[in-house]
């Protein structure tokens, strides 16, 4: 039964990203009172911030007039109502965009259209959600440095998205402290059941009848050599700028475009990777501590559930 606008999602999972979002929207998706944006991320508060999305415009440069809320509103409305076309009468409706949390506008914007709604925010330790933020983008092809380089030169996106405190002293703006529930990402990982049941709670629904199953797709892959998918990654993107017409044109290496992706999926496992470099996990630490040092009295204005339930 198609949504109207006026009754767009009623909680909004809003990150961070490589913070569990991706776990959490999966087990309250299987919840029976329950409808999930399709897809679970369709960025539409957010969209239009091209920082926020460089590898997407990237691949879309000419995406931006479609997607300017200003001048183009009720269209991406529509398009948002669309995402819930399959949610039944009675339902509760939600979306997982993680870029939302450290939006400059997604706030604002969701203010005036569901002043109501319910926040849900995961938070990972910092430097560890930024290195696997990383690894993701290794993964997926849109980084072609190591970590220390991705860092000094992809223009502080990474970064950005764990100074916590500022993302949410932004949305306390908007939103009543209690309209936002920050989960630690370990409570839901190790105390599965307790972080769900408080999740549950905050949205005023009943705990599940049954247990529900772990359907994360979002695998850590990572390289089996970091050397050759960072090479790799290289000529993708380098590849995959030239014409589109056939996927078997064959590059100047002698290999197509469709050999480059099965070798990097050859290259990707789910072994554990390695850890990150001491000396980079420092400045990690005291950037964070510089930047989250206020991150404990912001937690007490909103509901925080923590590895002790607290």
């Amino acid at each position: 039964m198609p949504r109207t606008i006026a009754l767009l999602p009623d909680f909004y999972v809003i990150g961070a990203q490589k913070a569990g979002t991706t776990a959490l929207c999966s087990l309250l998706a299987q919840h029976p009172a329950i409808a999930f944006s399709q897809p679970k991320e369709p960025f539409i508060l957010s969209r239009d911030e091209a920082w926020l999305h460089p590898h997407f415009f990237a691949r879309f440069p000419d995406a931006y007039r479609e997607w300017d809320w200003n001048g183009n509103r009720e269209h991406i409305l529509a398009q948002y109502a669309d995402c819930f076309a399959d949610a039944a009468p009675g339902q509760l409706c939600g979306e997982g965009s993680t870029s939302y949390l450290a939006s400059h506008h997604a706030p604002e914007r969701l203010a005036a259209l569901r002043p109501d709604a319910k926040i849900i925010v995961m938070l990972r330790d910092p430097a560890e959600r930024a290195y696997s933020a990383w690894r993701h983008y290794v993964k997926s092809g849109e980084s072609c440095l190591n970590f220390a380089a991705h860092l000094e030169y992809e223009g502080g996106l990474t970064l950005y998205m764990g100074e916590y405190a500022a993302h949410l002293k932004r949305w306390l703006t908007y939103f009543s402290g209690a309209q936002i529930l920050v989960l630690q990402s370990d409570a839901l990982r190790l105390q599965r059941g307790e972080a769900l049941a408080a999740t549950l709670d905050f949205l005023s629904l009943p705990p599940f009848d049954e247990p529900p199953v772990n359907e994360d797709g979002n695998e850590a892959l990572r390289p089996r050599s970091l050397a050759l998918q960072l090479h790799l990654n290289r000529l993708r993107q380098k590849y995959a700028s030239q014409s589109p017409f056939s996927p078997y044109r064959r590059t100047g290496q002698g290999m197509t475009q469709v050999g480059l992706e099965c070798l990097s999926a050859w290259n990707l496992t789910d072994r554990p990777g390695l850890p990150m470099q001491p000396e980079i996990r420092s400045m990690l630490d005291a950037y964070y501590a510089r930047a989250n040092h206020d991150l404990p009295e912001i937690l007490q204005q909103v509901r925080y559930v923590s590895m002790d339930m607290g």
